[in-house]
C-alpha cells in the first residue's frame, strides 16, 4: 500500500509538471503495434543501453478516445489509471508505469498492453520520459514531441510529411490559454501562436521545441500573437503565466542583456519590442550593432500594418518560403518598394539610410499621412551624396525628425542602418508621423 501511494504521488507530480525530458539512457524509442484483440495496441522500447526503472509515456490522436486501459507485461509492476485528456477533437493519453521492482533492459523490452474505448488507430506523436531508480526524469534530457507511424515507431525519426506536415502539440500552465495555427504545417511554413493570460496575469515564458529538443526562434509580433518558422519535425509549444504583480526578475523593461538603461537606444529598442515591431535576434540579445537588411524593414511595416493578406512578387531574389515574402509582396504592390529595377529586390543587401527614408516616405504617402515637412541638406557636408531617388524622401525625413546628421555633421545617406538606428528611426516615425 506505502509503494502504491508514493507511486500515486509521482504520477499527480509528473502530471501536473508534464516535464519535456526524454531519458539519456541510450536513443530510446517507443514502438507502438496493433495487439491481438480489438482496440489494443503493444507498447515496447527499442535502442536502450542500460535498465530503466520507470516511464511515463504521452501518445497523441488526432481524434478523441473515449477511453484507455494499461495493462503492464510484468505483474510485478505498478500502473495507476491512464490519464486521458481530450481538447479540440485530439486526444492525449498519458501512461504511468513504476519498473522499479523489475527494471527493463534489453534490445525491445515489452511494456503492456494499451486498450482503448474504440477501434485502434496509431497515435500521431509521441513523448517518453525514461525515469531512474529514484523514479526521477534521466539527466541531461532532451525530449519532445515526435512522430510515430503504425509499423516501426521510432520517435527518433521525424514522420512522414503527407497531407497537412506535421504536428504541433501545446501545453499551458494555469491562468492563460495557448493555442497555434495551423495545428499542423509543413516544413517552412509560418506558424502563428497565441499565448493569452487570464485577467490579472502575464505570460512568463514561451517555448518552442523542435522533434530534436532545439529551440525554435520565437518572433514577437505583437499583443500576445507570435509566430515561428515550422522545421522539418513536430513542435512542442509550451507556455507558462504568472500574476501580474510578480516581480520580473530580468533587470529593467527588457529582456535583452545587451541593451542597458543608459544606453542612448534603450527607449527606442523598448518602444518597437514593446508594440512587436521588433523582436530580439534570440531570447536574450537584441544586437543593436548589427546591420539592418532592406527585408528587414519592409517586414516591420508590414506587421505595423498588420500583415495583410497578399500574393506573390516578381522579384526572382524573394523566394515564396522566406519569411520576407509576403512583407516585400506587399510593399511592391502599393508603391512602397520597386527594387533594383533587374528583377531584383536584394532582400539580405544592408538597408542604407536613404533607402529607408525612401520607403517610409512612400508608406507614409500610402497611409495619407503629411509628408510636407522638408529641411534644408545642404548644410550636411555629405548633402551631394544623396541619390537623386532619395533627396527629396531625405528632406522629408530629416525635417520630420527621422533621420539626424551624424556627430561629424555629415547625414551619411549611403550608410547602413544599425537595428538600434532603426529601432530610433520607427519610434520617431510612429510618434511624429503616424499620427
Amino acid at each position: 500500500m506505502t509503494k502504491k501511494l508514493c507511486s500515486w504521488l509521482i504520477v499527480l507530480a509528473l502530471l501536473c509538471q508534464l516535464p519535456v525530458f526524454a531519458a539519456n539512457n541510450g536513443n530510446p524509442s517507443i514502438i507502438c503495434q496493433p495487439g491481438g484483440a480489438p482496440g489494443s495496441a503493444s507498447l515496447s522500447l527499442a535502442g536502450l543501453t542500460g535498465p530503466v526503472y520507470g516511464a511515463q509515456l504521452e501518445l497523441l490522436w488526432n481524434e478523441p478516445q473515449q477511453s484507455a486501459l494499461f495493462t503492464p507485461q510484468n505483474a510485478a509492476a505498478y500502473s495507476p489509471r491512464c490519464l486521458v485528456q481530450t481538447v479540440g477533437g485530439q486526444t492525449r493519453v498519458t501512461v504511468y508505469l513504476d519498473l522499479n521492482a523489475c527494471p527493463t533492459q534489453g534490445a525491445s523490452p515489452s511494456l503492456g498492453t494499451l486498450q482503448l474505448g474504440g477501434a485502434y488507430t496509431p497515435p500521431v506523436q509521441a513523448r517518453i520520459t525514461l525515469l531512474d531508480r529514484d523514479l526521477k526524469p534521466y539527466a541531461n534530457a532532451s525530449g519532445a514531441w515526435v512522430g510515430i507511424n503504425n509499423t516501426n515507431n521510432n520517435t527518433t525519426q521525424p514522420p512522414s510529411t503527407g497531407g497537412s506536415g506535421y504536428w504541433i502539440t501545446t501545453t499551458a500552465s494555469a491562468h492563460g490559454n495557448l493555442r497555434v495555427d495551423p495545428s499542423q504545417a509543413q516544413a517552412d511554413a509560418e506558424v502563428t501562436v497565441y499565448a493569452t493570460p487570464e485577467a490579472g496575469y502575464k505570460l512568463k515564458e514561451l517555448t518552442a521545441v523542435d522533434g530534436t529538443g532545439q529551440r525554435l526562434r520565437l518572433v514577437h509580433v505583437r499583443n500576445e500573437r507570435y509566430t515561428f518558422t515550422m522545421p522539418a519535425s513536430p513542435v512542442s509549444v509550451s507556455a507558462s503565466f504568472v500574476s501580474q504583480t510578480e516581480e520580473d526578475p530580468r533587470p529593467g523593461r527588457l529582456p535583452f542583456t545587451d541593451v542597458r538603461e543608459k544606453d542612448w537606444f534603450y527607449d527606442a529598442v523598448s518602444y518597437v519590442y514593446d508594440r512587436g515591431l521588433m523582436s530580439g535576434t534570440d531570447e536574450t540579445f537584441f544586437s543593436p550593432n548589427v546591420t539592418t537588411t532592406r527585408a528587414m524593414i519592409v517586414a516591420i511595416l508590414y506587421k505595423l500594418e498588420g500583415q495583410p493578406e497578399t500574393g506573390l512578387s516578381d522579384f526572382i531574389d524573394v523566394s515564396p518560403r522566406q519569411y520576407y515574402a509576403a512583407p516585400v509582396a506587399w510593399a511592391a504592390s502599393h508603391g512602397i518598394v520597386s527594387g533594383y529595377g533587374d528583377g531584383l529586390f536584394g532582400p539580405n543587401d544592408p538597408i542604407t539610410r536613404e533607402q529607408m527614408a525612401r520607403i517610409l516616405f512612400q508608406y507614409a504617402q500610402m497611409k495619407g499621412y503629411s509628408t510636407s515637412q522638408r529641411a534644408d541638406l545642404s548644410r550636411f557636408a555629405d548633402s551631394s551624396r544623396i541619390s537623386g531617388y532619395a533627396r527629396e524622401a531625405m528632406s522629408w525625413a530629416n525635417g520630420a525628425g527621422l533621420i539626424n546628421g551624424l556627430d561629424d555633421g555629415r547625414l551619411s545617406p549611403g550608410g547602413g542602418a544599425t537595428r538600434a538606428q532603426a529601432a530610433s528611426i520607427l519610434m520617431n516615425f510612429c510618434e511624429n508621423v503616424a499620427r
